[in-house]
């Protein structure tokens, strides 16, 4: 037997060869055979998504073009619109999809891969999910921690409980940088609400490229997870997650 101290270290163990992008690959297997790839690297310290230049963009993507209510960025400095520019590419490989449409999709992240027969709707919007908060959009950016742990056709609970867990370690870093965190949690309503906002201003920006209804779809289904999470808070029923920490108030 080979002894624990002589096996070969990994790369990923070793922080001299600490990789540069954080890289996902997601793989649409349909049903005639024909397979849509789309890779995605982000650099491993931040998260941002690393962009493929592209030397024209459609009209769709400039910033004034269905600009969210809420947006905070100026033309003058970010004359398109961040997740509209990294978007392109994608919106045009799944242009003609439809949201019933079924694939065996194949999700390939840097600790393992998910595989799992869904319909294209459900595919693309934890495709797109990706885009959204890590293009650098400064609302949608709150969420982009969640990345790290990317989990690909999440449940709306397990998303959920991910997105607290997000919003109180943000809450220890706020009040490591001397500002007021919120313990409470009583803002992470606005920023739910906010991306509300933001969700539904993009999809009526996705409707003027006249596409299926696929990644429009997407979304759609994105919008209503941060619908029923302010919902959630609203209505305090955190709560029904307290049994979990027994252990913390015994």
């Amino acid at each position: 037997m080979t002894p624990m101290n002589d096996l070969p270290k990994s790369s990923s163990a070793n922080p001299d060869h600490a990789a540069d992008t954080h890289d996902f690959t997601y793989r649409f297997k349909l049903p005639d055979g024909s397979v849509k790839q789309v890779a995605i690297k982000l650099d491993a310290r931040t998260l941002t998504m690393i962009p493929k230049q592209r030397d024209i963009y459609p009209e769709w993507t400039i910033l004034s073009h269905s600009k969210c209510g809420n947006c905070t960025l100026k033309e003058s400095t970010s004359p398109r619109c961040p997740v509209a520019v990294n978007l392109v590419d994608l919106i045009s490989l799944f242009y003609e999809s439809a949201s019933y449409d079924r694939a065996v999709v194949e999700v390939t992240t840097p600790e393992r891969t998910y595989v799992k027969e869904v319909s294209m709707a459900d595919g693309i919007s934890s495709l797109i999910g990706i885009y959204m908060v890590t293009s650098g959009c400064p609302i949608l950016g709150k969420f982009k921690p969640m990345v790290r742990t990317h989990l690909p056709f999440s449940s709306w609970e397990e998303t959920l409980y991910r997105t607290l867990c997000v919003y109180l370690l943000a809450q220890y870093f706020i009040d490591k940088a001397g500002k007021t965190p919120d313990w409470s949690m009583k803002n992470i309503q606005d920023i739910t609400e906010e991306i509300n906002t933001v969700n539904s201003a993009f999809c009526a920006r996705l409707k003027e490229t006249h596409l299926q209804d696929a990644s429009l779809n997407a979304v759609i289904r994105l919008d209503c997870f941060a619908t029923m999470t302010s919902g959630f808070l609203c209505k305090d029923r955190i709560d029904e997650l307290k049994p979990l920490f027994d252990a913390y108030l015994t």
